[in-house]
Order: structure tokens, then C-alpha cells, then sequence
């Protein structure tokens, strides 16, 4: 089925092709002449950067011709988890769903996907679910057909879990003897520890469920102690490892190197304030929280309050959410950084991974986290 708006090309089908699969183009130098093919492990053909052209509309078999649909509605082949009705829901190519291999089939992200990428980073977007009636009556993880609104984008920056930590690169850093790959691997085993996982669930039910700024700071700070205390020390003696974690404003919520400041104060059982003297503003007070949009005070924290103690100066106050690593992260889902610390004239290596606050994908990457790892010099 295509809506009467559809265009439709002939082209040279280079392998057998599943009617209702995308499509991807290529040129052959040798013939003049244009080919589409769907298996994702031909990536001879365009140097790994596969680019969808459209849905094929029937089964073809080599070097038939295959006729394909670039815009309107369309029949799409479809694996993963039931749609709701009537909810707005982008559809991406998928590679893989758990353990099982995908090919030619699209699919709605979320943790148990592997979407299949343009030039290695970048989601190639199919298009977006029509709202219909009785859209899905299938249930659980099966194949089967829907129709979808075409909207392809071959370098959709809507991204989840593109660059995964897994695939960072395993080269040894200059004049070191690890890579960031094993950075990585450290955070990652931090993150998929299962009382980690427990804390995690934890926050997103405070965020879904609009918790007070008490249950959110405390949430936050129990997710990441855990994760601090779960991820390995450094295999390399010499260095010790550190994590501060960013939320969606850029805000410093988590710094490891801060045993007794942090956004949430275990003693009075509520966000952490800092205490000001008296100022022009009339301003008793702020959280922690929200250092960075209360920095006009800084210059009126009251030193003689213990609680107060190495606030000013630490990345509470400091824009962390504008180092290169971060705005990686929030951008491709993981991000790395070598950088030169005065302080004890050395360089940090640090890999930042992106943590979204739902169990679902958001178009939007919402409310979140971006947690970063740095192993530095004793």
C-alpha cells in the first residue's frame, strides 16, 4: 500500500529483496548502472555508509528490478515491541534486537535495539507511525507489517547509543599504556552492575512520576554512589578513578572527588543548600542544585558555615556541560577527552556516556544524565 503522493523509481535489484524492506543505493563504475540491495553486511559497496533510499514495494530476486517508494505512506516490514495507538512513534532501521540478527526491517528504538548506522554514527530514520485504528494487534517480539509515514534521514542526529562504549577505540592513548576503550570498559561495568540498574530504576520512577526536589536530588546521589562504588579502580596503580555526572541543564550533580558536598545533605534529609551572608538580594539561600543559575551570589557564601566548605571553586560552580567530552555525549552518546590539569600537572583521560532518564526512547533526550569517567594521576 502507497499513498497516492508516493513516488516510485525502478532500479536493479544487486541481491534478493524482501518486499516492504528499505532500500539501500548504490552506483556501479563498471556498468553505469544504479543498484539497491539490503543486507547490511555488504559494506563493500559504499565504504560502510549505507544510504537508504526507500521501502522496495516487491519481492525481487538478482538483477530484476525493484521498485522503490520514497515518500508517503508505505508498508514497511516492522520486529520489536507493540505500538501504541495514536502516540507519534519514529521508526529507525534496526541491525540487531538482543541476539538476533535483523535485515531489512525497522524497528522503534530501545535498550534490547542495535540501530543500524549511516558513516558508523548516525541513525538512518525510516519515518513515522500513521495513527490508525488497531495499529498493532500483534504483541511481543515478532515480525510482522505496519505502515508508516516516510520521512527518511540518513544523518538523523536524534541519537541513542550510537557510538557505544564497546566501540571505543582500542589504541593506546600517546605515552600511555591503556586506551579509552578500557576507560570505557570500566564505566560499563559500572552501569550494568544490578544494584547499579536498581538505582537507576529508582530515579526514572522519581522523574516520571514528578517527585519533589528532595526525592530527585537524593535519587540522583544514591545512583551515582552506587555507580562509583561499582565501577573497578583504574588496572594501572598510578591512577585513580573519578566521576561527576551532568544533568540536562549542565549542571554538576555528582562529583566523586566530593565526599561531604553534593546536592542532596544526608543530615537534614533534603537537597543540599549553601548559606549566604546578608546581601543586597535579600537571598537566604540556594541548592546546590542549581549552582549555576545562582552564581551572582557566589561572592556572598558564608565561609564560616562548615557545610559551606569547598563549594566555591568546586564543579558545582564551573560549567562542566561545555567541555568537548560532554557536548559529545549528549550528541552521539558517548564522548572522550585527554585534557592537562594544572592542579597536579598531568593529564585526566576521560570518557562521558550519555544516560537517559526513561525506559523508553525520547525524540527529545529529555530529562538525563551524562556521566563521565576520568582516570587521573595519584
Amino acid at each position: 500500500m502507497t499513498s497516492e503522493n508516493s513516488e516510485t523509481i525502478e532500479y536493479i535489484a544487486y541481491e534478493k529483496i524482501k518486499k516492504y524492506s528499505p532500500a539501500f543505493y548504490f552506483y556501479c563504475k563498471i556498468n553505469n548502472k544504479n543498484y539497491v540491495y539490503v543486507s547490511q553486511n555488504l559494506t563493500n559497496l559504499d565504504n560502510g555508509n549505507p544510504f537508504c533510499i526507500g521501502i522496495c514495494m516487491n519481492n525481487v530476486s538478482k538483477n530484476q528490478r525493484a521498485i522503490i517508494v520514497n515518500n508517503g505512506s508505505v508498508k514497511i516490514r516492522y520486529f520489536g515491541q507493540s505500538i501504541e495507538n495514536g502516540k507519534l512513534t519514529n521508526i529507525y532501521l534496526a541491525s540487531r534486537f538482543s541476539t538476533i540478527k535483523l535485515n531489512g526491517i525497522s524497528t522503534q528504538l530501545n535498550a534490547e535495539i542495535i540501530p543500524y548506522t549511516y558513516s558508523g554514527a548516525f541513525l538512518i530514520k525510516l519515518g513515522s507511525i500513521i495513527q490508525q485504528k488497531n495499529i498493532d494487534k500483534c504483541k511481543g517480539n515478532k515480525e510482522r507489517i505496519i505502515t508508516i509515514q516516510l520521512d527518511i534521514n540518513n544523518e538523523n542526529f536524534d541519537l541513542y547509543n550510537i557510538y557505544l562504549l564497546s566501540g571505543l577505540s582500542k589504541n593506546k592513548l600517546d605515552g600511555q599504556p591503556f586506551s579509552f576503550y578500557n576507560i570505557g570498559t570500566d564505566l560499563s561495568i559500572g552501569i550494568n552492575n544490578p544494584l547499579v540498574k536498581i538505582k537507576y530504576q529508582e530515579l526514572i520512577a522519581a522523574y516520571s512520576s514528578n517527585q519533589d526536589i528532595n526525592t530527585i536530588c537524593f535519587s540522583i546521589d544514591q545512583y551515582c554512589k552506587e555507580l562509583y562504588k561499582q565501577i573497578p579502580e583504574p588496572i594501572f596503580s598510578d591512577y585513580s578513578k573519578r566521576i561527576i555526572a551532568i544533568n540536562s541543564s549542565g549542571q554538576t550533580v555528582y562529583d566523586s572527588d566530593y565526599e561531604t558536598l553534593g546536592i542532596y545533605n544526608y543530615i537534614t534529609k533534603s537537597a543540599y543548600k549553601i548559606v549566604l551572608r546578608p546581601n543586597p538580594f535579600n537571598i537566604n539561600d540556594f541548592l546546590v542544585f542549581s549552582s549555576l543559575i545562582n552564581s551572582a551570589y557566589l561572592s556572598f557564601v558564608n565561609p564560616d558555615i562548615s557545610e559551606n566548605n569547598n563549594f566555591v571553586g568546586s564543579s558545582f560552580t564551573y560549567p562542566v556541560g561545555t567541555l568537548y567530552e560532554m557536548i559529545q555525549a549528549n550528541i552521539n552518546g558517548v564522548g572522550v577527552s585527554s585534557r592537562y590539569a594544572v592542579s597536579n600537572s598531568s593529564y585526566n583521560y576521560n570518557v562521558a556516556l550519555f544516560v537517559g532518564l526513561t525506559n523508553s526512547f525520547n525524540l527529545n533526550n529529555g530529562d538525563s544524565l551524562v556521566v563521565r569517567l576520568s582516570w587521573k594521576l595519584k
